[in-house]
């Protein structure tokens, strides 16, 4: 028995800041594949629809009957913002980043934490999840292509939150997002000033010396 993975993408617009400069085309790939590597698959693709039912059936039997959902998204904690991000201690750089983003909220008067940041006594992921109800705005960086990253931006945006996407220069950027606003920065200095002239837009306020 042969088994084969079969991937395809659509086009991807390459773009700064809402200017257009090109795209790629859609295309389609398939390679031969272990079967243990399919079960594995399978098995982490079964968990994490089930972890997201979970997720959304938990959610639904806090709303209150009758209370239509979009008024139940305009409560967050005022001066809040989640980081969502690749966590590795190992990766100096990645604290770079964190310190970055937080270093610019606190400027508008913001306080930004990220799920390593969280004090907890029950699942990091549920913790996660009311960060992401909860925070007045959402910041994700899309470098290293994390699931975890792509799980929470999907999870914000059923809710009806827009968290504020970033990447790193030439980071690939999966088809269900490509289509977004999502800059490119080549280093944190580039990432502060276009993070600081995003949050003057969204908040009407210049950032503080």
């Amino acid at each position: 028995m042969r088994l084969r993975k079969f991937n395809s993408w659509g086009v991807y617009i390459h773009h700064d800041e809402g200017s257009y400069i090109g795209s790629d085309p859609p295309g389609q790939s398939e390679t031969d594949v272990p079967v243990d590597v399919c079960r594995s698959e399978f098995i982490e693709a079964v968990d994490g629809t089930f972890e997201l039912l979970q997720v959304l059936g938990a959610r639904n039997e806090t709303a209150t009957a009758g209370t239509a959902t979009s008024t139940n998204l305009k409560t967050y904690r005022p001066g809040t913002a989640f980081i969502m991000m690749r966590i590795n201690p190992q990766l100096p750089e990645l604290k770079d980043v964190r310190d970055t983003v937080v270093d610019v909220f606190k400027t508008f008067g913001i306080t930004a934490v990220r799920a390593d940041d969280l004090e907890h006594s029950d699942g990091i992921t549920e913790r996660i999840i009311q960060q992401i109800q909860d925070s007045e705005h959402l910041f994700a960086d899309l470098t290293h292509e994390r699931p975890s990253v792509y799980y929470e931006i999907g999870y914000a945006h059923a809710i009806g939150k827009a968290p504020m996407l970033y990447r790193k220069k030439d980071t690939y950027v999966h088809f269900d997002l490509a289509y977004r606003n999502c800059p490119e920065y080549e280093n944190l200095s580039q990432l502060r000033e276009l993070l600081t002239k995003r949050l003057s837009a969204a908040t009407g306020r210049n950032p503080s010396k």
